[in-house]
């Protein structure tokens, strides 16, 4: 590396004339000619990236060695912040003291009824306040919160449920009826889950599986006679505090490990890189089962005080309106959000918010030009990482479309993160002893974390399940018997160090801001087309964010019924169906491996252009909740971006 030759010069220099300054003048013309001039540019991008770890490592270091957990700081918080509004939820506020009560009475709740430290309570409800009230009512004595994507329907959800083996599901009147599709799947798996619904209404089952149904009401009466408190726990700075579910290989989603540590090291960094104090109020147009929102927004509230303002579905069309009634000094974001929020015709709120800073990833470099022109935002904080990962990244000087950077002087030892060479499918290359290879400016790679388990900023916790915990690791990385998490990402690196989001690996990719797995996908479609080939993966719309969702199915026969197909997509969340699918009728042998199995990769590079695709092409139309055939013209206006994806 530039630095390590520089050293050596300097210190080789230093020993032949035994003065400094001379030892000094050569390293500095050495430095020049090995093409250091080039990064002096980036000299101050570097301190501040070094200086900015260093702090906000000492920062949960601090909080380390306290055995401070998430509630306990939540506590201190409201002790300073009684009577601010911790959460502006369609024009209802709550204050912190309003919803650490609530809290407290939940814990005891639960605690009577049998929750002790390491139980399990899972949440399946729509975007509300509540949800943060109840997971931090469980945090008080000890209890792991599962936050269930409602989005989540049939195999994923009863998946997602079973995985983390809950005492009690507590479920939102909007989203009882998929809660009772599934109930014989529980039932089959012999769970014994009390389910609890957050309004009443919810329908009466003898199932066995239910030991007890009970509208919210009843648990608000039984609240109010829990008068005797709760015997909190020893609660611990590395305890479990969560579950957040992410993409899974295997087809499901995966319970990511959220311990007290992680959920303070994501929060703690955002708060400091945006600077939030308690006058601030962050408007979060995201999820709060989402970890851009569920920690990164809701930690500014419980660690500096911050408001958190939202609505229960995001409106773009609302989005400058709620800003301004809301009184943000923020929001956070996810490149599609932007999208669709630049989309909409001028407001002339747009010109009055108090916005001063915004968080986020996936903000890409035309965009972001455009975005920072049309609104004005003083300071826009794009970060990179993931809910399970432990290789953060973020930009730092605000350079358009850069999720980050990785220092081309310094070495990168320091922070453990690391850019290495893979094939296609994202598998690792590695030398001749067997270890892997790093890249340099101008390629692409794929991003690792080295795992350090004596730091808490650099642990890999995992998901439920140690097999699947194990699949995001490599082994013998930089030296013999290390070990590194696998983000699955591929980055570009510029010749300064700048790194760029190009593409997910595997079986995944990313859409509307959410993870989507392609084993899911083909295990939805599989039974609606008799169990022909099918293949799925992403592929780019211009003017768009990530990849859009794509199958391809074999169809020589012509038998596909493409109305069973889009009643088998309605089972997967919207994110998840496919906009395009190719019924391959023709030349099936050349898109074939010698395996028999469909090239993922020539199928990808054709895309859905009709003009050049052979195959019949069929568009999923939303309003219709099925697909339609497409012609030349609805391609075109796809790719003119005339058509609402």
């Amino acid at each position: 590396m530039l630095l390590y030759s520089v050293i050596v010069i300097f210190l080789a220099a230093f020993l032949i004339t035994m003065n400094w300054f001379l030892a000094f003048v050569v390293a500095f013309v050495a430095f020049n000619i090995l093409g250091g001039w080039k990064y002096t540019k980036t000299l101050f991008r570097d301190f501040m990236g070094i200086q900015n770890y260093v702090k906000m490592k000492r920062l949960v270091r601090k909080y380390e060695k306290k055995n401070k957990t998430v509630v306990e700081c939540f506590e201190e918080t409201v002790a300073k912040y009684p009577n601010n509004i911790m959460f502006n939820f369609e024009g209802k506020h709550e204050t912190f003291q309003l919803v650490n009560d609530r809290a407290e009475k939940l814990a005891a709740f639960f605690q009577s009824l049998g929750v002790q430290k390491g139980d399990c309570v899972a949440f399946f409800m729509d975007n509300s306040p509540d949800l943060v009230t109840y997971w931090l009512g469980c945090a008080k004595i000890g209890a792991i919160s599962s936050l269930i994507n409602f989005n989540l329907r049939e195999k994923s959800l009863s998946h997602s449920i079973d995985t983390c083996s809950p005492k009690f599901v507590v479920v939102s009147d909007s989203l009882q009826s998929h809660l009772v599709d599934i109930l014989d799947d529980l039932a089959l798996k012999n769970k014994e889950i009390a389910i609890f619904s957050h309004t009443e209404g919810f329908p009466s089952s003898n199932e066995p599986v239910i030991l007890e149904i009970s509208p919210f009401e009843k648990i608000l009466t039984k609240l109010n006679s829990v008068n005797e408190g709760y015997v909190r726990p020893k609660l611990e700075f590395k305890d479990l505090l969560m579950y957040i579910y992410t993409s899974g290989t295997t087809g499901l989603p995966k319970a990511a490990r959220i311990t007290n540590y992680r959920f303070m090291n994501m929060a703690v960094s955002v708060g400091f890189l945006n600077s939030y104090t308690s006058s601030d109020v962050i408007w979060t147009p995201l999820p709060l089962y989402h970890s851009n929102a569920g920690i990164c927004a809701v930690g500014q509230a419980i660690y500096n005080g911050t408001g958190l303002a939202f609505r229960r579905k995001f409106s773009a069309s609302r989005f400058w309106d709620d800003i301004v009634e809301s009184g943000a000094t923020s929001f956070n974001y996810l490149g599609e959000i932007l999208r669709y929020i630049y989309k909409q015709p001028f407001n002339q709120n747009e010109k009055r918010h108090k916005l001063r800073t915004i968080f986020g990833n996936g903000l890409k470099t035309g965009l972001w030009v455009d975005i920072k022109a049309r609104y004005e935002i003083p300071h826009i904080c794009e970060i990179y990482g993931s809910t399970e990962g432990n290789c953060n990244l973020v930009n730092l000087d605000e350079t358009p479309g850069a999720c980050g950077f990785l220092s081309i002087i310094f070495p990168s030892d320091a922070v453990g993160i690391y850019l290495l060479k893979c094939d296609d499918e994202g598998n690792l290359i590695r030398n001749e002893k067997g270890l892997c290879i790093r890249t340099g400016p101008g390629e692409q790679g794929l991003i690792v974390g080295a795992i350090r388990k004596t730091d808490p900023t650099k642990q890999y916790d995992g998901y439920v399940g140690e097999k699947e915990t194990k699949k995001k690791v490599a082994r013998d990385v930089k030296r013999k018997g290390d070990e590194a998490f696998m983000s699955g990402d591929i980055l570009y690196m510029d010749e300064l160090g700048y790194l760029f989001f190009k593409d997910r690996t595997g079986d995944t990719f990313r859409w509307k801001g959410e993870n989507v797995s392609t084993c899911e996908v083909e295990s939805a479609l599989i039974s609606s087309v008799d169990h022909k080939d099918v293949i799925v993966f992403g592929v780019e719309i211009p003017g768009t964010d990530g990849k859009a969702g794509m199958a391809a199915i074999v169809n020589e026969d012509g038998s596909v019924d493409m109305e069973r197909v889009s009643k088998a997509v309605l089972a997967l969340p919207s994110y998840a169906r496919p906009i395009f699918v190719r019924l391959m009728r023709s030349n099936v042998e050349k898109h074939m491996t010698g395996t028999f199995k469909l090239r993922k990769v020539d199928l990808q590079k054709e895309g859905f252009d009709v003009e050049n695709v052979e195959d019949p092409i069929w568009f999923w139309v939303a309003k219709s909740s099925k697909y339609e055939l497409m012609s030349h013209e609805l391609y075109t206006n796809i790719i003119q971006g005339k058509v609402n994806l």
